[in-house]
């Protein structure tokens, strides 16, 4: 499920929009909808983001996301066209983790230092 985010890297993201992408848990493929909840800037390290943060809907997928009803994944997109996801966060039965971007190659026009 965390890899299907990547296809909304190639939508126009927009705050308060949803978007909906065919997504699989392995074993059913679903339609499945991401919400668009606000804009953040997120300082990382030396490096800072003009974001949306995203929250897709995990109540029809399996896994380790179908032990618990309050399970979910936020993830951090840039604004600018790439969408680059820079901070990932989420929390299932087993515990929960957080990934973020240390360092960009340079030349990127991810973030500003």
């Amino acid at each position: 499920p965390l890899s299907a985010l990547y296809i909304f890297r190639t939508f126009d993201l927009q705050l308060g929009k949803d978007e909906t992408a065919a997504v699989s848990d392995g074993k059913k493929s679903i339609f499945g909808t991401a919400k668009i909840l606000r804009r953040e800037t997120l300082t990382l390290g030396k490096y800072k983001f003009d974001t949306y943060l995203v929250e897709p809907q995990m109540k029809h997928i399996g896994g380790i996301f179908k032990k618990e009803r309050s399970a979910k994944i936020r993830v951090w997109f840039t604004t600018d066209e790439h969408h680059y996801p820079v901070k990932v966060e989420s929390k299932v039965s087993i515990g929960s983790f957080w990934a973020g971007i240390q360092d960009i190659q340079e030349g990127s026009d991810a973030a500003k230092e």
